[in-house]
């Protein structure tokens, strides 16, 4: 009587199959671990009765080993190694961010404090893309701290020389006076 049950088995860390019975005694040896529908988990192909009787030299007389209900899956492939490469941090610009809002009270400052912050847990995290994007985000804050910064003391040496000069003019009109 024919098994017309089809086998997978292990080789090289990759599942193959499925293949007839008679076709497995050249392809697999009795270690290799082996599955086929109806068996709860893979298994050694000596410890199965009907592939041992396959892989067994004809004429040798051999002992039944006692049968081991089942052994665990395959160990899982592992994943591609990860790489050693790890990229320089990015700037995170930080001190920059928290000196401008201190000294001038900028609300990108604060939004580039909160960046320098986030590139730093992303970097940790090794999402290297995200620390990066962080990093540029935290740049632009601090230029447009710096640009609000240069404007508002602009402003002041604007309104200061206007006062001092009306002042002075002032000054001298009552002096005339």
């Amino acid at each position: 009587m024919t098994d017309h049950r089809y086998y997978f088995y292990i080789e090289e860390g990759q599942q193959r199959g499925p293949v007839a019975i008679d076709q497995l005694p050249g392809l697999i040896t009795p270690q290799t671990l082996v599955w086929r529908e109806g068996m709860a988990e893979w298994m050694i192909a000596d410890r199965i009765p009907e592939i041992h009787a396959l892989l067994s030299p004809a004429g040798s007389v051999t002992a039944d080993a006692p049968q081991q209900p089942t052994y665990p899956a395959p160990p899982a492939i592992p994943a591609a190694p990860r790489s050693f490469y790890q990229p320089t941090k990015p700037n995170n610009y930080l001190v920059w961010s928290i000196l401008l809002t201190v000294l001038c009270g900028s609300v990108p400052g604060m939004i580039g404090i909160a960046l320098g912050i986030t590139c730093n847990q992303r970097y940790a995290e090794g999402d290297y893309k995200g620390a990066e994007l962080a990093s540029s985000m935290a740049k632009n804050c601090l230029i447009v701290s710096v640009v609000f910064a240069l404007i508002l003391i602009g402003m002041l040496v604007m309104m200061l020389t206007s006062f001092g000069s009306a002042l002075y003019s002032l000054t001298e009109v009552l002096e005339n006076s």
